[in-house]
């Protein structure tokens, strides 16, 4: 479209020009249509040809025939040929001073500059007013061809936006061109590749969380049973302390694995968090204790909707982090308080 305009401006410029230099070339040739007619050597009235105006003057500069409402002085300098703007009776014109040795005159011929611009802008405007109006209609059959030319990769986009982190599953779209047939088939291929590495990764800390339970319980048995034997000893406590640390991975392994499962996300439930505190205690008394420490849960019966086992495992990672971070013998808080935000 832009293109058409500049080209369509360019040609209306070029064809005023044009049309300008022909205008001229017939006020050339009506003054010499002039030294050539019976009239310039006569006092009859010469021709006129419409808004024109001429004068005829010899070599010294004697008015010989002029038409009506021409001034008496030159409308320009005599001279032997020239094409100028000129201004009299308070118009501005188009001025041919010619001269004619063979007769020893000079003829001049005006032409109102308004008058020669409407006829220019005629001949140009009807050459290129079916492109000026072109261009809205080419504008909207541009648009339209474009809107159905991708009205497919705005379903593919729709489709794309659609889907959450959970959905695997290929793109369908019907009637798909062939542009867009290798993109499909790429993110489906991709979304493939992704759900697989994903399915490793829960499979891995599935089996490795699961695998590593058994032994890691079996040294646990063996450690306790090599402390009644030996007694309180700092190896045997270190061996134990790393044994709570490992034990605690591997629950975060279980936890990330479960926390990853689909359906979790979705099992929202009535949860009581003065009760999860409570059993969250209960299990980690026994290390509290080891370490000396004192805790003390406060509240009130507070339930909220979530999810049973995150709540748990984000309550038991609290703990566990006070109770690493608290020095051996000093005291633990847990309070459960209900805090309604107003809406501002």
């Amino acid at each position: 479209m832009l293109v058409i305009f500049i080209a369509t401006v360019q040609g209306y410029r070029q064809g005023i020009r044009e049309t300008q230099q022909l205008l001229d070339l017939h006020l050339n040739q009506y003054a010499e249509l002039l030294a050539g007619s019976s009239y310039s050597n006569s006092n009859q009235g010469l021709p006129l040809a419409g808004e024109l105006r001429f004068q005829i003057f010899d070599t010294n500069g004697q008015l010989l025939h002029a038409s009506p409402d021409t001034p008496q002085a030159p409308m320009t300098t005599l001279v032997t040929n020239q094409v100028v703007d000129a201004s009299f009776q308070s118009h501005r014109w188009r001025v041919v001073s010619r001269l004619f040795p063979t007769q020893n005159i000079y003829v001049l011929v005006a032409e109102p500059i308004t008058a020669r611009f409407d006829v220019a802008e005629q001949a140009v405007g009807a050459t290129l007013l079916p492109m000026l109006l072109s261009i809205p209609i080419l504008a909207l059959m541009a648009w339209i061809i474009i809107s159905l030319g991708l009205r497919h990769l705005r379903s593919l986009a729709t489709a794309v936006a659609e889907r959450d982190e959970t959905n695997f599953k290929p793109i369908a779209l019907s009637g798909l061109p062939s542009e867009l047939s290798p993109v499909v088939s790429s993110m489906n291929a991709m979304l493939a590749r992704i759900e697989q590495s994903l399915e490793r990764e829960k499979r891995f800390a599935s089996d490795a969380a699961h695998e590593l339970r058994t032994p890691i319980s079996a040294i646990k048995v063996n450690a306790y049973n090599l402390q009644q034997d030996c007694g309180a000893h700092p190896q045997i406590s270190a061996l134990g302390s790393n044994l709570r640390r490992m034990s605690h991975l591997i629950d975060q392994l279980l936890l990330l694995y479960r926390t990853s499962s689909d359906n979790l996300r979705l099992q929202f439930e009535p949860v009581d968090l003065a009760h999860l505190c409570q059993q969250a205690v209960q299990e980690r008394y026994p290390d509290i204790q080891q370490r000396e420490q004192d805790i003390e849960l406060e509240g009130e019966n507070v339930v909220i909707s979530g999810n049973r086992f995150a709540l748990a495992a984000l309550i038991g990672n609290l703990l566990d982090n006070a109770s690493k971070y608290t020095p051996e013998g000093g005291r633990i808080r847990l309070q459960v308080t209900a805090d309604i935000i107003k809406p501002s």
